[in-house]
């Protein structure tokens, strides 16, 4: 809050706190951006592409796991302020650009991580795990 008010950002930047209706914040966005220096595997991220938003985030290990370059979104390297101001400035100024990796970050959740899909992972791990220790 306080950096906030010395940047005099106040009309600008508001903190909301704890939500519960997130489904709400993702569906007035048009990008989701993740800058993190280090993520295991992101929930916030996999709500974000299921909602259809095109990413930009660090190239960090989790994200890399989930989010392709240039299909369904953009990785830039951590603590690089440049290159992430560069790459959401491309998405805000390509409706082209934001629609494709859009609609590649909600098949890629869809494709390998819904509830189902990472129930049957895991269900097929414990399974190798079992038949490895009889």
């Amino acid at each position: 809050q306080s950096q906030i008010e010395r940047l005099g950002l106040r009309g600008a930047v508001t903190l909301l706190g704890n939500q519960l209706d997130i489904d709400r914040f993702l569906g007035s966005a048009d990008i989701f951006v993740l800058p993190s220096r280090w993520e295991g595997l992101p929930v916030a991220l996999l709500e974000a592409m299921d909602a259809g938003l095109p990413v930009v985030a660090t190239r960090v290990e989790g994200v890399e796991e989930v989010v392709q370059n240039e299909t369904h979104g953009l990785l830039v390297p951590p603590e690089d302020a440049r290159s992430l101001a560069e790459s959401i400035r491309r998405l805000v100024l390509d409706a082209d650009l934001r629609q494709k990796m859009s609609l590649g970050a909600r098949a890629r959740i869809r494709e390998a991580y819904t509830i189902d899909i990472m129930c049957e992972k895991y269900l097929a791990l414990m399974r190798n795990l079992w038949a490895q220790h009889q």
